[in-house]
């Protein structure tokens, strides 16, 4: 079976993507370039308080995130020739197109990249599935690991894997995961157990399709939010370090007894 990986360059990205490379005979990547591991994603102009709060949060991400996952790339993964480099602005073009369609892919999974055009979308096979780092239709867009703790709801902190959509993170789900909460967790410490859960079940649903048994896919209620890259501030980590003292885990689990927990669907 023909396999196409589609995925930004991010160690996270990597290391729940790659059980594909070792279970797919035929497989191609597009990697996609994102924004720096160490800094994130360049937004307002901050005071000294938000620039240190904002450098602290993405060096604690870079830090734990090594440590979790390795430092390997996808170029350690596959043969060179199997991997075509894009950026934001290529991703969709007629290259990554063209490339496609010459390899003829049975089975597409996404993992990080940017949002795809109708007709990058036409190009990929009906076995198209996004895993996305967020607990939808609660947490669609970007930062979907870091607004649970935000709003204080750490236990939607989780990995959802959907049928490719136009939308962004809307697609029919056939599988969602989230954190095991431990007592001590800090903010990275949720996320990096959701990417580690996720990889694990992302074996099972590797084994299902190579198996070629039916896939269930669930409809998304239309309730929860969709977080554009551009409402994440240095104002917003406030909550997490200076109110919460980076231990929003520890407060959901003295006061769980209030919380009503969703009922997960699940592939297998």
């Amino acid at each position: 079976m023909k396999a196409l990986i589609i995925c930004g360059d991010h160690y996270r990205h990597r290391f729940i993507i790659e059980p594909a490379f070792k279970k797919f005979n035929k497989i191609k990547c597009i990697l996609m370039k994102r924004e720096s591991q160490k800094k994130g994603k360049k937004t307002e102009l901050l005071n000294i308080s938000e620039n240190r709060l904002m450098s602290k949060h993405f060096k604690l991400r870079y830090q734990k995130e090594l440590a979790a996952f390795g430092n390997k790339t996808i170029y350690d993964l596959t043969l060179r020739e199997n991997i075509f480099d894009t950026n934001q602005k290529t991703l969709n073009s007629k290259n990554t197109i063209n490339f496609i369609k010459k390899f003829k892919p049975e089975v597409c999974f996404l993992m990080g990249p940017h949002l795809l055009t109708s007709n990058m979308i036409k190009v990929l096979p009906k076995k198209t599935f996004n895993i996305h780092l967020g607990l939808s239709p609660w947490y669609r867009g970007s930062a979907t690991l870091f607004w649970p703790s935000y709003n204080l709801e750490p236990w939607k902190t989780g990995i959802t894997f959907h049928k490719l959509s136009l939308d962004a993170d809307a697609g029919p789900i056939i599988h969602q995961t989230v954190a095991k909460l431990e007592k001590g967790m800090d903010l990275f410490d949720l996320s990096i157990s959701a990417i580690m859960e996720g990889k694990k079940d992302f074996k099972k649903i590797i084994n299902h399709i190579i198996k070629r048994k039916k896939i269930k896919s669930y409809k998304q209620r239309l309730y929860g939010k969709s977080y554009s890259s551009s409402f994440f501030r240095a104002s917003h980590l406030k909550v997490i370090y200076e109110l919460f003292g980076d231990n929003i885990v520890d407060y959901f689990l003295k006061n769980q007894t209030k919380v009503k927990k969703p009922k997960l669907i699940k592939l297998c």
